[in-house]
């Protein structure tokens, strides 16, 4: 067998269920545990994806980390204004890498970590006695939650928006969820808007 160095396998070394050869390290089975690429880049795989990919530089990326961007891709009307709470319905996403966000506009939690989640809701048609609102994220531990005057946020009853955006901590299978209200007005005209510029909006990732 001949002598390998570091940075030029030329031949197979294998220990145990280890095999090293041409710049991989693999098992015995044929997984690809680590593959260090011509550009100096270095590849941890499951031997079908990639799981984080680091340049020479230091900049690394793991593409099958859980996170979701999900939005309203058209308005709902005359849904609050006066006491009423509603489901924000976030019925189109941008992506969702881990397929965590559901049609019943839950993110549920894949493994038990830390996450970051935020969101934005964007409204309209305000009457000026609608002067308060509550924009909330439910999860399964803790309700993080944000309170305004609607009327003041929005241009004398037109576009207003709210945003809430925090770190939280989440067990496997815990949910979180957004609600809004507006409140005060004599009836729900209140209307959540929505278009594919993003105006309501929620999204999520894990960080550790």
């Amino acid at each position: 067998m001949k002598k390998n160095s570091i940075n030029n396998i030329s031949s197979s070394i294998v220990v145990d269920t280890l095999q090293v050869q041409n710049n991989n390290i693999t098992t015995s089975s044929g997984t690809i545990v680590l593959k260090t690429l011509n550009s100096d880049q270095i590849q941890f795989t499951n031997g079908t994806d990639i799981l984080m990919s680091m340049t020479s530089s230091g900049q690394f990326t793991t593409p099958l980390q859980p996170a979701f961007l999900a939005y309203a891709n058209a308005a709902v009307t005359a849904v609050t204004g006066n006491n009423t709470e509603v489901v924000i319905n976030f019925n189109t996403e941008k992506f969702d890498i881990s397929n965590d966000f559901s049609a019943s506009n839950l993110f549920t939690a894949p493994v038990t970590g830390k996450y970051i989640l935020g969101t934005n809701v964007t409204f309209t048609n305000l009457s000026s006695a609608m002067t308060a609102c509550r924009l909330s994220v439910v999860t399964s531990n803790n309700t993080f939650e944000v309170l305004a005057n609607a009327y003041e946020l929005s241009n004398s009853g037109t576009n207003g928006s709210i945003s809430l955006n925090f770190s939280c901590d989440m067990d496997v299978t815990d949910t979180a969820q957004v609600l809004f209200r507006i409140s005060n007005g004599a009836a729900d005209t209140a209307n959540i808007t929505g278009s594919a510029d993003l105006e309501t909006y929620f999204y999520g990732k894990l960080l550790s």
